[in-house]
């Protein structure tokens, strides 16, 4: 039913209030690594309790000697990281430099008036601070007051060392190391190479004398003489990127792989003094610091900081683990699990410090797959892969893990997925080419076939009502017998990666290519929802309203209207669908990449309201939709309404009761609108008689008539095709004509005319041709007819005409003294007729009918002919003649020697009135 409601257009827009939009909750706390998760690139302590760390945009800070890290502050960009008492200088890219004069206590930015990436800073003394791009330096010989730029010539520098004022050396690519004895103004090589590949990593001086250099992949250098000349050390076979000498005998190396070694005889040698057994990727260490021969810290990817106090013997780091989180649950709000490969940790604070408490080991090629708690000490977990199989059953919280089914696979090649139903009943699933769904109601002790199914993810509400997918078919399953029987629900168009159900009727799915449907009817029925075209790759909700999404770069969303509008909320850098979201009552924590867990507290507004573009926009007609969502306390009713005057027309959204987890969808077809004419619309929804509204928005009802070109069709030098469509939405349009000029204002016209009447409510189709154009010339063409009276007028068109033919002349081809001669030839007017290539040697003698006679308008074509037994001496000309209609056309000249000899030749003077144009001929190749 519609109302309307007469009202003073002042008084509608006095009743305009606030409308919720999706809370962002930017509140993340970072629980694991800290912290930082950020790789760091550099390490310095200014005393034996403060030291300092950067990564790409932030400075991590210790005050008590390693043993608590935290942010200190954001910065723009961070690449290195020096001290020279109380002197500090951090330097990044775009000529960021921020400089302390308190030994890093506080930061102060340096504008240097250079904009560069910057890679390395050297503090020489108070006053000397050099800093380098990857070809210039960048130097300052009065504390940073003032700085002087320097090029490097040839070379792409990516670290420098200076040992005094006027001696440094870099390191650049493809093998080369340089010197400068003058302070950066000239610069020599000390160093080549013709290897590939061979750039450098860093370099680095003990003293004016001894220093090391690195470069790809792990060759290692050291001098004696100042970095005039290198000895290869072959110790090492890892690429070394960072160093910390105690003196030119004891130092450190670290670098790819977390490999961390120690020398004893001033790098001749060196042993192993990681803190890993093995090489690991993305554990590389960029920076290390050494106290003294005991105390030593390392940063590094992904945020680790680890720390040595027996000198490199052993390490601790400074977070429980900086490996992929593969899975996270909670089973009360302190106390929840973490799974790391085969390692399991926990926490007993909500998540603010966690510790492994046991593995999964025992020397067989599986890795855990999955794993659920029913409490905080019953537990299972699963083996995957092509050698899993194997369920594990934990009693006192995953300290120690017994083997289900007598150490026997339960099924072959891998469990994928766990449904856990109570302490002693769940369903496990998986296999490859034996699949299956087994289920136990003992605890594990014996097992049931029930199904040949391998799922990826199954989820059940109760003993008997479940859902599932894998990663292959693209099909929704269901059971309402426990897994006994499945049935296909829903088959998706793109590949599923991620279901959630609430309750046994409403659920989700997502996937590859922006897949997203929402069922709220148990999976008999599934709308399509609007979301950004991203590959998503986990869904969770905490309510029937409030959920959350992953795509596969780490973009986490969020909506608060059950899925009819999401928004981006935060960016969590991502391994390959290693993020995921876990809800435990209001706690919401994000796991993944890096060992990476966050926390937040769930937010949102107690009600949403969604309003969409109008559509379906018409002269009198439209359609307006969106949505009323109820997240906390309710509404009575809720409306739409509409005006365009001060007459305020309204439909009822609900005249019930929209209690809170409540979510409304609408879309109203409106009617008997004025055309051209603005509209104003709105949600209203009242709540003990208190009215909320939704922002305002507007659209606007076009023309009762439309009129279009739709195409201009066949253009040719003196004529086109024009195709155009006339609407009525109400009365007969006649008088149609189309109109066309060579002047946009069309102050002068050319008309052809149409005999077509539109009559109301009806669409007509009209075509014609356009005659007597100019070729070469631009037109613009538009409709005009009369509606009720008045005139009217398409939007304008544009086309240009083309010249009335053209002749492209193509190199002869010369086989020794035979030659053939080709042009491409198109006509956009008459037909070309009569087609012969002329030459001669002074004058056109001679002349050879082409292969094609006749090309009609419309219709290129390539043409040719052979002029044979010509004398190698002599230097002939050309030309393509033709017949086009009642003119004789010719093409350009063209000259060729069959014997392929240099010509040079004057040609004629042009006078132009207040100057000359000179020309002559070039033939360099005989054609």
């Amino acid at each position: 039913m519609i109302r309307t409601l007469h009202l003073c257009l002042l008084a509608f827009f006095s009743f305009f209030c606030f409308t919720p939009n999706i809370i962002s909750q930017n509140n993340w706390k970072l629980l694991n690594p800290t912290p930082s998760y950020k790789t760091g690139k550099e390490i310095k302590f200014v005393s034996e309790s403060n030291g300092y760390i950067i990564n790409d945009n932030e400075i991590l800070e210790t005050l008590d000697s390693g043993i608590s890290w935290k942010k200190k502050q954001d910065i723009y960009s961070g690449n290195d990281l020096k001290f020279y008492n109380n002197l500090g200088y951090i330097v990044g890219n775009s000529g960021y430099i921020l400089k302390s004069l308190d030994y890093g206590a506080s930061w102060t930015q340096v504008n240097t008036g250079f904009i560069v990436d910057l890679n390395t800073v050297t503090i020489v003394n108070e006053t000397t601070i050099i800093i380098s791009s990857s070809n210039s330096l960048i130097k300052s010989l009065d504390g940073g007051s003032t700085w002087k730029s320097f090029n490097i010539p040839n070379a792409n520098v990516n670290k420098t060392f200076f040992t005094t004022p006027l001696i440094g050396h870099a390191a650049c690519n493809n093998g080369k190391m340089l010197k400068t004895i003058d302070g950066g103004v000239t610069w020599y090589a000390t160093m080549t190479s013709n290897i590939t590949p061979s750039d450098f990593f860093t370099v680095y001086f003990i003293n004016q004398n001894v220093g090391f250099a690195t470069r790809e992949h792990s060759d290692l250098y050291k001098t004696i003489d100042g970095g005039e000349s290198w000895t290869e050390i072959t110790t090492i076979s890892e690429a070394i990127y960072a160093f910390s000498f105690l003196n030119e005998n004891i130092g450190y190396a670290a670098g790819e792989y977390g490999v961390i070694y120690k020398t004893l005889d001033g790098g001749l040698t060196w042993d192993k003094a990681g803190f890993q057994d093995g090489l690991y990727d993305f554990t590389h260490i960029y920076g290390i610091h050494f106290l003294d021969s005991n105390r030593g810290f390392a940063t590094g990817s992904r945020g680790r900081i680890v720390k040595t106090l027996d000198g490199g013997k052993t390490w601790t780091q400074n977070s429980p683990t900086y490996t992929d989180i593969n899975k996270l649950q909670f089973v009360t709000k302190e106390n929840g699990f973490a799974q790391v490969g085969n390692s399991f940790f926990k926490t007993i604070d909500s998540g603010l410090t966690w510790n492994i408490v046991g593995s999964i080991n025992d020397n067989r090629y599986y890795s855990v797959s999955t794993f659920k708690f029913l409490n905080e000490n019953l537990g299972y977990a699963a083996t995957g892969g092509s050698y899993g199989g194997y369920i594990f059953k934990t009693t006192d919280g995953g300290v120690t893990w017994n083997e289900l089914n007598k150490g026997n696979n339960i099924i072959n090649e891998g469990i994928k997925s766990i449904s856990l139903l109570s302490e002693n009943t769940f369903i496990i699933s998986g296999g490859y080419n034996e699949q299956k769904v087994v289920k136990t109601t003992d605890g594990g002790y014996s097992w049931v076939k029930l199904s040949n199914y391998s799922f990826t993810q199954m989820q059940f509400l109760d003993e008997n009502i479940g859902y599932a997918h894998n990663n292959y078919d693209r099909k929704i399953y269901k059971t309402i017998d426990g897994g006994t029987n499945w049935t296909v629900m829903f088959t998706a168009q793109e590949e599923i990666k991620s279901i959630d159900f609430l309750d046994k009727d409403n659920g989700y799915l997502v996937g590859s290519n922006g897949l997203i449907f929402k069922t709220k009817n148990g999976g008999v029925d599934w709308e399509k929802l609007t979301i950004p075209y991203e590959y998503y790759t986990f869904i969770k909700f905490y309510s029937k309203n409030i959920g959350y999404l992953f795509d596969e770069d780490g973009k986490l969303y969020k909506t608060e209207n059950g899925g009819s509008s999401w928004k981006n909320i935060y960016n969590l850098p991502s391994s390959y669908f290693t993020n995921s979201v876990t809800i435990f009552e209001k706690d919401i924590y994000l796991s993944g990449a890096n060992g990476k867990i966050l926390k937040s507290e769930i937010d949102f507004q107690p009600f949403n309201f969604l309003l969409n573009p109008a559509e379906n926009i018409i002269s009198r007609t439209a359609i307006l939709s969106g949505n009323v969502s109820v997240n906390k306390d309710y509404f009575d009713n809720a409306r739409l309404e509409y005006f365009n005057s001060a007459v305020i027309h309204t439909l009822d959204i609900s005249k019930n009761r929209i209690n809170a987890d409540e979510s409304l969808d609408f879309s109203f077809p409106i009617s008997d609108l004025d055309p051209a004419s603005t509209y104003y619309y709105r949600i209203v929804a009242t709540r003990d008689n208190v009215p909320y509204y939704s922002d305002m928005k507007t659209f606007t009802t076009k023309e009762d008539y439309l009129l279009t070109i739709n195409s201009i069709t066949n253009i040719l030098a003196t004529k086109a095709e024009i195709n155009a469509s006339l609407t009525s939405y109400k009365y007969d349009i006649t008088n149609v004509e189309f109109q066309y000029s060579t002047q946009q204002k069309f102050s002068k016209y050319n008309v052809l005319n149409s005999s077509t009447i539109v009559k109301g409510n009806t669409t007509e189709n009209i075509s014609g041709t356009l005659s007597d154009l100019n070729p070469e010339t631009a037109y613009y063409t538009r409709l005009k007819a009369n509606y009720e009276g008045k005139e009217i007028y398409s939007e304008i068109s544009y086309f240009i005409t083309p010249s009335q033919y053209q002749i492209e002349l193509y190199n002869p081809g010369i086989v020794g003294n035979d030659v053939t001669l080709s042009a491409y030839v198109i006509t956009n007017s008459e037909d070309i007729i009569n087609m012969v290539f002329e030459y001669g040697v002074l004058n056109y003698d001679n002349s050879i009918s082409t292969n094609v006679y006749q090309v009609s308008a419309g219709s290129p074509r390539y043409v040719s002919g052979l002029l044979a037994n010509l004398d190698p001496d002599k230097i002939y000309f050309y030309r393509l003649k033709a017949l086009h209609g009642q003119n004789v056309i010719y093409s350009k000249e063209g000259i060729l020697n069959t014997a392929k000899q240099l010509f040079l030749k004057a040609g004629n003077v042009i006078d132009n009135n207040n100057s000359f144009k000179l020309t002559g001929y070039v033939n360099s190749t005989g054609g």
